[in-house]
């Protein structure tokens, strides 16, 4: 137990520390722009950071299917990774409501999960958690396509969990090889 402990925190630690150091660096690099790529910015659109994270919830979500926690670590590394690239800067109040109350929940959940190689069970429990906060940024970002929110009625000792595809197609997360077509589309999600 403190193994895995000193593990979450030591990536915790470090990725807190790589972020620190991007954030420096937009900043600089935001004051260099000048007056008329400031307003570009403003008026362009914050859903092509959304979508880069929800690319990162995909391979997740693929890695779970395919049974393979050592790929579902470095899926969650690079979920982490991009929710701390995000430029909030750009999204409306209600999206940087949205953003704000779940994306602790998302770093907590990316980083038990990419502490926990070996223990493909616990990955799935955190990814329940994952599908629910990717489920509001669904509902309140643009990410330019359909989204569908597949349910599986018996994981989680039979209270169902779900998760989010861009296709219809159903390769369960959950259980894996042992279900892999357990579920069914319950919700196409889209907004524009």
């Amino acid at each position: 137990m403190k193994y895995v402990i000193s593990t979450v925190l030591g990536i915790a630690v470090f990725i807190l520390s790589a972020c620190n150091g991007n954030s420096e660096k937009k900043n600089s690099s935001a004051e260099a722009h000048t007056d008329t790529t400031a307003h570009a910015n403003h008026t362009a659109s914050a859903e092509p950071t959304i979508p880069g994270l929800f690319g990162q919830y995909g391979k997740l979500v693929s890695a779970l299917s395919s049974d393979d926690d050592k790929e579902a670590v470095f899926a969650a590394q690079g979920l982490v990774k991009t929710l701390y690239s995000l430029d909030t800067t750009r999204f409306n109040a209600e999206q940087l409501k949205a953003y704000k109350d779940i994306s602790a929940s998302i770093e907590e959940n990316g980083v038990h999960i990419a502490a926990n190689l070996g223990s493909i069970q616990h990955q799935r429990e955190h990814l329940v958690m994952l599908g629910e906060d990717f489920y509001d940024l669904a509902k309140s970002f643009d990410l330019g396509k359909p989204v569908y929110k597949i349910a599986c009625p018996k994981f989680n000792d039979g209270k169902g969990a779900f998760w989010l595809s861009e296709t219809k197609e159903i390769k369960n997360p959950y259980y894996g090889a042992k279900m892999p077509g357990c579920g069914s589309v319950t919700e196409t999600i889209t907004k524009n």
